[in-house]
């Protein structure tokens, strides 16, 4: 394996690494510019909770879907798929270590009746 640091400015020097292996490093603190926006490594270990404080279950992982991205929850009935858009995920608190799931039937619930 060839580690190589550069600054690509062109379109000539992009094209040269096609095929290779991309890693950025970010620091631990950075977050995106965006305040609705966060890395996965953010997420993931996030305590799930319904609206009433509730404990629901934990974030596991982070799947990027076609429309939309997907926080993957363990819950004690398995594992659920929630669409991470703010209608269902309306507050993220990283301080707190936990965000927010509105509990609509059958959102969070549908591997326990498996």
């Amino acid at each position: 394996m060839i580690v190589r640091f550069a600054e690509v400015a062109t379109r000539d020097e992009a094209e040269e690494l096609v095929g290779d292996v991309l890693v950025a490093t970010v620091p631990v603190s950075e977050r995106p510019g965006d305040d609705a926006e966060y890395y996965d490594r953010q997420l993931v270990g996030l305590i799930a909770q319904a609206v009433d404080g509730r404990q629901l279950g934990q974030v596991v992982d982070v799947v990027h879907g076609p429309a939309q991205d997907l926080l993957a929850i363990r819950t004690p009935g398995g594992e659920c798929l929630v669409p991470f858009v703010a209608a269902l995920v309306p507050r993220v608190d990283l301080e707190a270590g936990c965000l927010t799931v509105v509990d609509l039937p059958g959102l969070l619930d549908d591997a326990e009746e498996v």
